[in-house]
């Protein structure tokens, strides 16, 4: 009864929302023009108007994102409390498992990026039944995608891991987890082509309930395979992998069935053959391919980025070290990229509104509140890592063990790593935003080429600079890091400040 309740709200708020897209883009016409020069509002002045919408939507959308990417957070937490050795290692092997998933997953999860962008255009110009064929279209290409991508994956695994350097055990545990994990992709991009759409409607409570079900499932199943409780077989590092792909199903189960319930009720078009539509399609894989190549072009750049890392780990005394620090390193910066790339899912459904409402003077002022927002979020955030990154650290690593010598080696590499790392968040947060504005602008072409030519002329050539020509080793390779995220802030800034993206058609 209580979920009938909360279907039917829903409902009525969906109805109410796709009859009244055009009164509320002219309303906020009519408080543009009524405000006073609010684009002459010096740089670290908020528009609290705009903020506070900005903030409804972005929140929201942290919170699902955070809960989301918990699962891999969760998963290390749970392996670093394995025994011994079996930590580290473990630890060492989520590193590149994280970049290879996100490359073959992440590629295709780009779908989110069309998606989103043309159900909010659609529902900027008052039609809702129309975004409901934008999601028709984006499921089709999610799925028949990454259903050839995971049979691609699952049979790479075994041949990328034997070419990284490190031990045997590294590339043993490696092998085993990925075989697994990459049984997740399927549901992983299906989940990201339905949070687009709800996020696009400006639904984003949607995805944020669904993936905080899914992180206590995924703590639990972590706790019973990884450690063998309730009569199930101690699996070590596989059970972590088995518990991600099995609650990310669920997550997407609870999608299905929830849309499934709208659409019973008239209220969204989506489950219907007659939706799939050449041109919709197009104009969906179109933005999504180029988005879909810069995360491909993202974490290629970060897999070299790794192999920097293992030749540091070639003259070590603690074999792993730098492998395992830089795998949970690369899991405390996730915090700023996956809370930016939240945060900007608002004002890319907002610009995508305002744009479809013909109010380009809204959706620039959208993006400007937002760049200033996630300024100050990532900078409080920033300034945590910085002033406790023992603490942070700390809480990958198991309690002190025989290998005591091993784990502080880890942890003086992770401090120095992660105080260098909060120094950027803000920069970087600043960017990310920037990349989601041009994205529900229809940039996704220049987002592409940009990220291109900065992750193999700046950041893999700098980290190996830094790290191994100069003799910075770790810390090296977050310099790089740094520097690149200045640098993409300064290209998206230059881009977004420009008039070239004003009249892109979608």
């Amino acid at each position: 009864m209580i979920f009938r309740l909360v279907f039917e709200r829903e409902c009525v708020k969906l109805s109410m929302q796709g009859a009244s897209g055009h009164m509320s883009h002219q309303k906020a016409d009519h408080d543009f023009e009524n405000n006073e020069d609010p684009s002459l509002l010096p740089w670290y002045q908020l528009d609290w108007g705009l903020g506070r919408k900005v903030l409804s939507l972005g929140l929201p959308v942290i919170v699902g994102m955070m809960t989301q990417g918990a699962i891999n957070w969760i998963d290390q937490f749970m392996i670093g409390r394995l025994p011994k050795e079996e930590a580290i290692t473990g630890l060492a092997v989520t590193g590149p498992a994280l970049i290879m998933l996100w490359a073959f997953g992440g590629s295709l999860s780009a779908i989110q990026v069309g998606t989103q962008a043309l159900t909010g255009r659609r529902f900027g110009e008052g039609s809702l039944p129309e975004a409901g064929k934008v999601l028709t279209n984006s499921l089709f290409i999610a799925v028949t995608t990454s259903a050839l991508m995971t049979f691609a994956a699952v049979n790479a695994a075994p041949l990328i891991f034997e070419s990284f350097p490190g031990s045997e055990a590294f590339r043993a545990d490696g092998i085993a987890f990925c075989s697994i994990r990459f049984l997740g992709i399927f549901p992983m991009v299906a989940t990201m082509a339905y949070k687009a759409f709800y996020d696009g409607l400006g639904r984003v409570w949607v995805h944020v309930s669904i993936a905080l079900v899914m992180n206590v499932l995924n703590f639990v199943l972590d706790w019973v395979l990884i450690f063998g409780h309730l009569g199930a077989p101690q699996m070590g590092i596989e059970g972590a992998a088995w518990a991600s792909v099995i609650s990310s199903a669920m997550g997407l189960v609870m999608l299905f069935a929830y849309t499934l319930s709208l659409e019973t009720r008239g209220e969204v078009r989506v489950y219907r053959l007659k939706n799939l539509n050449r041109s919709t399609m197009f104009s969906v894989g179109r933005q999504s391919f180029f988005a879909g190549i810069a995360t491909l072009v993202v974490m290629s750049g970060f897999a070299l980025f790794y192999l920097v890392v293992a030749k540091i780990d070639e003259g070590s005394a603690f074999p792993d070290a730098n492998k395992a620090t830089f795998s949970v390193v690369t899991s405390v910066a996730m915090l700023c990229f996956l809370t930016s790339m939240a945060f900007g899912a608002a004002p890319h459904t907002l610009v995508a509104q305002s744009m479809g409402a013909k109010n380009v003077a809204l959706a620039r002022r959208y993006g400007r509140e937002s760049v200033k927002l996630i300024g100050l979020l990532m900078g409080v955030i920033g300034l945590s890592v910085w002033l406790f990154p023992e603490t942070i650290f700390e809480m990958f690593l198991p309690a002190q063990s025989e290998a005591t010598a091993h784990r502080n080696e880890v942890i003086r590499l992770g401090v120095e790593s992660l105080r260098i790392c909060g120094l950027w968040f803000p920069i970087a947060g600043a960017g990310l935003v920037l990349t989601q504005v041009l994205y529900g602008a229809g940039e996704s072409k220049f987002v592409m080429m940009t990220e291109l030519i900065l992750h193999f002329t700046c950041l893999t050539p700098l980290a190996w600079l830094f790290a191994i020509t100069f003799g910075f080793g770790l810390a090296g390779c977050w310099y790089a890091s740094g520097v690149y995220a200045v640098l993409l802030f300064i290209a998206t800034l230059l881009r977004f400040r420009g008039k070239n993206w004003e009249s892109n058609a979608l």
